[in-house]
């Protein structure tokens, strides 16, 4: 079986041949499965931090599917304000976060919000 040079080496999303788990995946992995426990995962941009969480939740987790929301997209703002104020529960990742403000960060990492941020 052949495959083209962009199926081997993804500039975005999770590569399907070339993955590689990262220093710290087991630990990410063990913190992600823990119902309940919100993770922040900070890092520089581009380093696969999004890519590692999705890789996690697609291979490791099973029930309640999570739910992918970016403070960069106006349409998602809404939902991340809903659960910063505790009108939301369930499983959610939450890009970019380190564009939301303080207070919506603070109450977004809430015990009763099972959320991965990354």
């Amino acid at each position: 079986m052949t495959h083209t040079v962009e199926e081997v080496f993804r500039t975005e999303g999770i590569p399907p041949f070339t993955f590689v788990n990262p220093p710290n995946f087991n630990e990410l992995l063990v913190d992600i499965r823990n119902p309940g426990k919100p993770v922040v995962i900070e890092g520089q941009s581009g380093t696969g931090k999004t890519t590692t969480t999705r890789k996690i939740i697609e291979d490791n987790i099973s029930g309640e599917p999570f739910v992918y929301l970016s403070a960069r997209k106006a349409k998602d703002i809404p939902k991340i304000l809903e659960i910063a104020n505790g009108g939301a529960f369930g499983r959610f990742v939450i890009d970019d976060f380190h564009r939301l403000g303080k207070v919506c960060k603070t109450f977004a990492c809430s015990p009763e919000c099972e959320t991965v941020s990354a």
